[in-house]
């Protein structure tokens, strides 16, 4: 693979098929391999819908559906004395151990992005190592 783009998406239906058009349009010519990595952010139109219609015709094209909201390890709430770091592993540990290394690539690009959701960046770089 030459190029992964990662694009966070969030109630975007009316733009995906526009979007994806125009990021075919200006990647195929440049004759390298590439791939789509949509992230969809807990969407409640029909974005995830229509992004699962994209990958069936365009197999460059992936969909990470991040959980929202977030699965809950228990229901009790942290102590005080629980530190950010560990109330953060308990969120994110279910969800790592059920995605491929492609998609912990793209949670650590989302995390790390401006607008990316705040889970512990040390646990999923550690993934990589």
């Amino acid at each position: 693979m030459d190029v992964s783009i990662i694009i966070p998406i969030k109630d975007e239906r009316d733009n995906l098929r526009p979007l994806h058009e125009r990021l075919r349009l200006s990647l195929d010519p440049l004759g390298r391999e590439y791939e789509l990595v949509f992230v969809d952010d807990g969407s409640v139109d029909r974005t995830y819908k229509l992004l699962r219609e994209i990958v069936t015709i365009d197999s460059r094209v992936v969909v990470v559906k991040l959980p929202f909201p977030v699965p809950a390890t228990s229901s009790r709430r942290p102590e005080r004395s629980e530190t950010a770091d560990t109330a953060g592993e308990q969120i994110i540990a279910p969800i790592l151990a059920a995605v491929t290394p492609r998609t912990k690539l793209a949670l650590l690009d989302h995390v790390t992005s401006q607008t990316g959701l705040v889970l512990p960046v040390a646990r999923l770089v550690r993934e990589f190592a």
